[in-house]
């Protein structure tokens, strides 16, 4: 994306080069220390100077209400303005190298970097900012990215002073705890960083700690570091990397074009898509790590399976089926029907519309019906009204209105009309972003990612009661949308 180095970064932020050649004097070179310093000086110039009073009218108009922090603050959001303001993924530099990127089959990224280039070119996986986010969520190690030193997009997890380093340090042993799974089951590539990279010294530093030479050894296949060749032939070679009297095996592929090797991970068959798949393995760990009653689960006879070789993946996709053969479509829940619009339970639309519908509440109105509506073959208002199909009450029959609560129509003109959806639910708590939605223009909603939302606060979909209720209405919004006509 042609985004300066970290040293250029800071030095735009200084008066001009004399200053930034007195802090770097001042902070003994180091660069963390530079920007400690700098934030303090940058700290008085931003809220003093009328050259920043533009910027402050702007974050206080994007805040909703949130206050800087502290010193450092005002060169971090301008730090996260300057690289979100810079991006432009229509001009991007190695563009066939990025291309090739786009295709590959990987489980997650691990990143340092702060801009969003990887969150876009990889949409449907899960975000986790920052080490404390990685450490206390239900991470399922598939279809996810971590932004260990922060993002952009929140210019509080920056990682970005000396202070910061030293905190992040501090967690080193309890993320390369986490890591440690990750590196020991999965290849891990490393692109962009050298053999001497602090931060990656300091990881692998962490897990050499905690392992023994034996164990280390099992990762000699597993650690892939990627240089370019700077003209010379293109070369795979071991290395070992020493901390004190141990040491890690590891690969090192030099070549000027990434193509090949993103193409060549690129072959790497997924039996299923990674959105789905980590859906499945958090579903799988709420069932296997919850105390209360539940009715997902469904025993299979391990006669009825095959020998083991047989078996690529066991997965519940059609136990809601088979139970509703077992108890009729009457038995299944409003709830079920919105965990069936993203993952398919293999229900019989016509049962679903004329039994399940049929027997729920007329109280109830957001039902997510247009999926099987278009199943059974009604496009529009015309195929509606020949199938006989009567669903008073459920349908937008004044458009978008129908979605909207009207309660919210206020806060969006002043608080959001002009934030992308990205923007919008990374401003707002995820009920207010469910309820404001809606409003924007539908041309800018974002499917995919408004699909990715949904599914990541499916648990306050599936509570019941009023806090599912801006969820149940953007899911069947999401519904129309994709699978609705107008009338």
């Amino acid at each position: 994306m042609n985004l300066p180095q970290w040293d250029e970064l800071l030095k735009i932020f200084c008066r001009d080069e004399d200053e930034f050649d007195s802090l770097m004097a001042a902070a003994s070179q180091s660069l963390p220390r530079l920007a400690a310093l700098l934030a303090e000086i940058y700290h008085h110039r931003w809220w003093e100077e009328t050259a920043f009073a533009e910027n402050r009218n702007y974050f206080k108009a994007l805040g909703n209400g949130k206050k800087l922090q502290d010193k450092t603050s005002a060169l971090r959001w301008e730090i996260s303005k300057f690289v979100k303001d810079q991006v432009n993924l229509e001009k991007l530099l190695l563009a066939d190298e990025v291309d090739a990127l786009r295709k590959i089959n990987i489980d997650g990224i691990i990143t340092t970097n702060w801009d969003n280039f990887l969150e876009k070119l990889f949409p449907e996986h899960e975000i986790f900012v920052g080490q404390e986010d990685l450490l206390f969520s239900n991470t399922q190690s598939v279809g996810e990215i971590y932004k260990i030193h922060g993002c952009a997009s929140d210019h509080d997890s920056l990682v970005l002073t000396d202070k910061d380093y030293l905190n992040f340090h501090n967690l080193n042993p309890y993320l390369a705890a986490k890591l440690i799974t990750i590196f020991v089951e999965h290849p891990i590539v490393f692109v962009g960083y050298s053999l001497q990279d602090d931060n990656i010294v300091s990881i692998l530093s962490s897990i050499v700690s905690v392992l023994d030479q034996e164990k280390l050894s099992k990762l000699s296949k597993n650690l892939i570091f990627v240089q370019r060749a700077k003209g010379s032939p293109a070369s795979i070679e071991g290395y070992s990397l020493q901390f004190g009297n141990r040491s890690i095996p590891a690969t090192i592929i030099k070549t000027d074009d990434y193509s090949s090797i993103y193409n060549a991970i690129s072959e790497v068959e997924k039996k299923i898509p990674v959105r789905l798949l980590r859906l499945y393995k958090k579903q799988f760990y709420e069932i296997v790590n919850s105390t209360a009653p539940s009715k997902r689960m469904h025993v299979v006879n391990e006669n009825e399976l095959t020998k083991d070789a047989e078996v690529q993946f066991v997965v519940g996709l059609n136990v809601a089926s088979d139970a509703a053969g077992k108890i009729g479509y009457k038995g299944i829940k409003v709830v079920d029907m919105f965990r069936d619009l993203f993952v398919d339970a293999g229900y019989r639309s016509d049962l679903i519309l004329s039994d399940t519908v049929s027997s729920v509440s007329l109280s109830t109105t957001y039902i997510p019906i247009f999926k099987h509506l278009k199943k059974i073959g009604i496009f529009d208002k015309k195929s509606l009204a020949l199938s006989g199909q009567i669903h008073t009450g459920r349908l937008p029959i004044k458009g978008v209105k129908f979605y909207q609560t009207q309660g919210y129509e206020h806060r969006y003109i002043r608080d959001a009309q002009n934030l992308t959806f990205a923007k919008i639910i990374k401003s707002f708590d995820a009920p207010v972003a469910a309820y404001l939605i809606p409003f924007m223009p539908i041309e800018n909603v974002d499917m995919p990612a408004l699909e990715k939302f949904l599914i990541k606060h499916m648990d306050k979909l599936q509570s019941g009661g009023a806090a599912s209720t801006p969820f149940k209405k953007l899911a069947c919004f999401y519904d129309w949308k994709l699978n609705g006509f107008d009338f």
